[in-house]
């Protein structure tokens, strides 16, 4: 239908259409979608964590942005341990699960060398990582890992995989605002 589509897209579908490669892009839409939507992440947490006040507002407007993007088409998982959750929810198999972390963690590593390109080309680190305060143990950073990841995943999983809400369009926001 007419305003459907951006030109962008339309201009994208008409080109495979040409190429008769329809079936195949529509088997690879959706890795390309969590290599894309994790390497973006990657690149927004590598330029602003710890750097700049307003990184979380950078951070979880990227993810919303790619949540809303790509989410129609891949579920938008950006990263394996929700990946993980939706695998034991039954919404994909083992060989999508599987695809879907070898594209996030291509998409992870592509949006950190992105960065050191970009960025940081005289570190002799890849990126500048966050690390807990040193008076943090590190088993207290892992329990707070372990807690914002299943927060997340329980996120993911009560607001874009399930139908007993009926339909929403408030999941890329809950999710963000999660991150």
């Amino acid at each position: 239908r007419r305003g459907d589509h951006n030109t962008i897209s339309l201009l994208l579908v008409k080109m495979v259409q040409r190429t008769n490669a329809t079936k195949g892009t529509q088997a690879i839409a959706p890795f390309f979608a969590e290599f894309f939507g994790t390497m973006m992440l990657t690149l927004v947490i590598a330029l602003t964590a710890g750097k700049e006040v307003l990184a979380p507002l950078a951070i979880g407007g990227i993810l919303m942005s790619m949540i809303f993007t790509y989410g129609h088409i891949s579920g938008a998982n950006y990263n394996p341990a929700v990946s993980l959750a939706v695998l034991v929810r039954g919404k994909i198999t083992s060989a999508v699960f599987g695809g879907y972390v070898l594209s996030q963690l291509l998409g992870g590593i592509c949006g950190a060398l992105f960065a050191k390109l970009i960025v940081f080309e005289d570190s002799s680190n890849l990126v500048d990582l966050p690390l807990p305060s040193p008076s943090i143990e590190v088993w207290k950073a892992f329990l707070l890992e372990l807690v914002f990841t299943y927060t997340l995943c329980t996120t993911v999983l009560n607001t874009a995989t399930t139908t007993s809400i009926g339909p929403n369009s408030f999941y890329g926001l809950a999710i963000s605002f999660v991150v």
